[in-house]
């Protein structure tokens, strides 16, 4: 599925992107042909529940994958480049890092204990970037005070952090190199409200002034409005809507996308809350059709066994996949 591109070629396209687990009960189908093109400085929140498989995208485009990987394959073109025809060699030297990097869901994780904050961002530059040690020092501390970290930082240990203070770490590692893209997986989803504030600030600050392009993964759509362009609404492996931000959030087409805005609060609103029924599907063994329709109000014989097409849908940006759009469905 794919939003429509604003001007010029994307900084990134991805074409027919599957990847598949390999597990005792059958492959996973975690990713299941997803296709959308994404514009230089601009962001894509990708937005569902867990199980979704919106990390799974994430790491199939850094291609940091697990050992049971069944499959992947489609196209994933970032500037000229098809990622996904590189050898595991010429990726890791030539993109990840340099042209795609992450931030991970959880920065304490991402961080070693036992070495110093300042190591672990020189690390970045020596390792991928062939920085000097010296050259490479400056460069941390100027990568630590842009994500406003105190200069003290330099030398303390992960241990002595907050959970705040090391996602600005992990997030001024990720842009060590000057990549294009980056990666931002539940980035703030471990934090308070107050502090999860300031780090969403902090990437609207760097999408402004260094013009870096994001795929922001959230399973919360209304965080994820905050700073998307474009949203696109995952489930169960498949994109089943993406358009500009105000054209979801306005006139949400998917049944899935009204749920998903249905569950969020409102200030000015007295309407009850809503949840969706029942639960994910099991990726090794989808449903037939529309994957949707076991969990779907609106659900129509004919969504049961054809899988839905993308179709336009009234506001003009946007595409969904659902029947609903049809213009013969009743």
């Amino acid at each position: 599925m794919n939003g429509r591109a604003t001007s010029g070629e994307p900084l990134l396209s991805v074409r027919g992107l599957r990847l598949s687990y390999a597990a005792e009960r059958g492959d996973v189908r975690a990713v299941d042909g997803v296709s959308f093109d994404l514009q230089a400085g601009q962001t894509l929140a990708i937005v569902g529940e867990s199980g979704s498989g919106k990390t799974s995208l994430a790491l199939a485009l850094l291609r940091l994958l697990p050992r049971n990987v069944a499959l992947l394959q489609g196209q994933a073109i970032l500037n000229g480049v098809d990622c996904l025809t590189l050898s595991d060699g010429d990726f890791r030297d030539r993109i990840r890092w340099r042209q795609i990097s992450m931030v991970f869901q959880g920065a304490a994780e991402s961080l070693n204990p036992i070495y110093k904050v300042g190591h672990q961002v020189r690390e970045v530059l020596t390792a991928r970037g062939g920085h000097s040690r010296a050259a490479a020092d400056g460069r941390a501390k100027e990568l630590l005070d842009m994500v406003r970290l105190p200069p003290e930082t330099f030398n303390r240990y992960p241990h002595e952090l907050s959970g705040g203070m090391k996602q600005r770490v992990a997030v001024a590692s990720a842009l060590a190199l000057n990549p294009p893209l980056i990666l931002l997986d539940e980035p703030t989803s471990a934090l308070d409200v107050g502090v999860q504030a300031q780090i969403m600030n902090l990437f609207k600050r760097f999408k402004a002034n260094l013009g870096v392009a994001s795929i922001f993964i959230s399973h919360d759509i209304a965080l994820a409005s905050d700073l998307a362009d474009t949203i696109g609404v995952m489930y169960a492996g498949r994109i089943v809507e993406i358009g500009s931000t105000e054209d979801v959030l306005r006139a949400p087409s998917h049944p899935y996308t009204q749920k998903l805005l249905a569950a969020i609060p409102r200030l000015r609103s007295d309407a009850p809350l809503e949840f969706i029924p029942g639960a994910p599907p099991d990726l090794s063994d989808p449903p037939s059709g529309c994957r949707f329709h076991p969990r779907c109000a609106f659900v129509m014989e004919r969504c049961r066994s054809e899988s839905p097409p993308d179709l336009p849908s009234q506001s003009g940006s946007a595409v969904a996949a659902c029947w609903l759009l049809d213009e013969g469905a009743s």
